[in-house]
């Protein structure tokens, strides 16, 4: 999420809160009220909460967590080169 977040501050810098927390929210919701709706499985895998394991009940999942660390680190230096290729004047 915060590479994500990166992502859009580089992109979109002035809709950066709104989306940013409209994204945790929406995984949010997507992870605890989905399964309620019987929403479909490939709606449910697009939160990232869904990929985790629950690590107090179950075996830590390293794979799952070093792949969305790496696609985290992937949105961040995304966001960081556009940050970079803004048109910013000096004061």
């Amino acid at each position: 999420m915060l590479g994500l977040g990166i992502l859009l501050f580089g992109v979109l810098p002035r809709l950066t809160g709104p989306l940013a927390y409209a994204l945790v929210i929406g995984a949010y919701l997507l992870d605890f009220v989905g399964p309620l709706l019987d929403l479909p499985d490939a709606l449910l895998d697009v939160s990232p909460f869904r990929h985790l394991a629950e690590v107090p009940v179950a075996d830590a999942d390293l794979a799952a967590a070093a792949v969305m660390v790496l696609i985290g680190a992937l949105f961040a230096a995304l966001g960081i080169a556009a940050f970079r290729r803004r048109d910013l004047e000096e004061a």
